[in-house]
């Protein structure tokens, strides 16, 4: 999932990570999140937590979510 761009269908929840400061709250519907997390994803394991980028900060956000909540977006090829 690194770098790959999802619009949200649905207010989402995700935690703001601030140094040692975490603080939940909801990514609006047609937001764009980019997953900045380096991991692979085990497409069985949903409950997995990935790093996005939104608004220019990093939240954490569960894989399923952003798949089942999002759709991807694919770069227009030239």
């Amino acid at each position: 999932m690194y770098g790959q761009r999802f619009r949200l269908n649905r207010n989402t929840i995700a935690v703001f990570l601030d140094g040692d400061t975490k603080t939940v709250l909801l990514i609006p519907m047609n937001a764009e999140v980019v997953v900045t997390d380096k991991i692979p994803l085990d497409p069985t394991d949903g409950n997995r937590q990935v790093t996005v980028e939104w608004d220019g900060k990093n939240f954490a956000m569960f894989a399923v979510d952003i798949q089942a909540r999002g759709e991807r977006i694919l770069s227009a090829s030239v």
